[in-house]
């Protein structure tokens, strides 16, 4: 019995071809997606607001991930906007005393620090962001599908075109004619 190394190369190719695919369709399956979705708090201990604007240099930017009442993973980022004092430095008002005045302080000291600490464990999802996180997760999903589809197309046409120019060199090298596993055989086997 002849080995046929032509008809083993293709068996090969087409086994790497059909696990990349399985594997490349499990990872597809398995992508949970985290909606981003950005608050901002201006007061100390104030309401999470919802936000497009950036945070400022001055700010501080916290971020955490939350999960919705669904299963929908979300990565938060609050920023804590500065505020002016009386001295003219804007710091981060991170408490309000029992006279009333509020304190503030740099971004990174310990005490904004253990400010932003307190405010992500209050912090707690609206309807409305949960359906919001909802959708922008979905919609993440679809597109990380479409991404990851196209480019396991685009790998199998390069993977495929890879193999027919090695085939191709090959039988240049060897003196077989395209479409044949050997000199002497008119078809080829498969």
């Amino acid at each position: 019995m002849a080995v046929n190394v032509f008809a083993g190369a293709r068996r090969v190719a087409l086994t790497i071809a059909v696990v990349a695919t399985i594997i490349t369709i499990i990872l597809l399956v398995m992508y949970k997606p985290y909606a981003p979705i950005r608050y901002g708090v201006r007061t100390p201990y104030g309401p999470f607001e919802r936000t497009e604007e950036s945070c400022p240099d001055e700010g501080s930017t916290h971020y955490f991930s939350v999960t919705t009442s669904k299963g929908k993973g979300s990565n938060v980022s609050v920023c804590f906007f500065p505020m002016e004092f009386e001295d003219g430095k804007r710091l981060i008002p991170y408490k309000v005393d029992e006279k009333g005045m509020i304190w503030g302080a740099s971004r990174y000291t310990p005490e904004v620090t253990d400010y932003q600490s307190k405010m992500e464990k209050r912090f707690k999802l609206s309807p409305s962001d949960e359906q919001d996180i909802a959708k922008e997760s979905s919609r993440l999903y679809r597109q990380k599908m479409m991404e990851g589809l196209g480019c396991l197309a685009i790998g199998l046409l390069l993977f495929s075109g890879v193999v027919w120019v090695i085939g191709w060199i090959v039988r240049g090298f060897l003196g077989i004619p395209q479409g044949m596993d050997s000199r002497d055989t008119m078809s080829a086997d498969n």
